[in-house]
């Protein structure tokens, strides 16, 4: 995950048996999205993973296998905000972002702006890659 002067946040993976990354030897761009404020740190934490169980002798996290154990990426800006990237499970989010672009056009919005066009990637000059959206705001499925 890196940050960029215009805003923006770019996510990239490591993808060695991508044929795009030469044998692993560039990221892949999984997506990007503009913040709307400059981002200067990240710092990633372990979530606590809750089964719901009535006697709670077991945790949820000690079923999962290491593999499936979830983190979360937050971000300080340097207005003072704070924000969080979660992954999610591609079932959930393809519900959500089913959701999320039902919203879009469903929800009228704050005089008349468009979260999509707002929350996509801006560069400087002619961009030579179709932007990347596979991130979903949260602000919008929660308002």
């Amino acid at each position: 995950m890196v940050s960029d002067s215009n805003c923006n946040l770019i996510i990239y993976a490591y993808q060695p048996e991508a044929v795009e990354s030469s044998g692993g030897m560039r990221l892949i761009r999984k997506s990007d999205i503009n913040i709307g404020a400059h981002v200067n740190s990240f710092f990633r934490t372990g979530i606590r993973i809750h089964d719901g169980s009535i006697l709670g002798t077991t945790t949820a996290s000690s079923l999962l296998h290491p593999s499936e154990k979830r983190h979360v990426t937050w971000m300080a800006s340097l207005d003072g905000a704070l924000g969080s990237f979660l992954p999610l499970a591609e079932k959930r989010y393809r519900r959500l972002f089913m959701l999320h672009n039902k919203l879009v056009t469903a929800v009228p919005h704050v005089a008349g702006l468009n979260p999509k066009k707002f929350r996509t990637a801006k560069m400087p000059g002619r961009w030579l890659m179709n932007p990347n959206r596979n991130i979903l705001d949260y602000q919008l499925l929660t308002n």
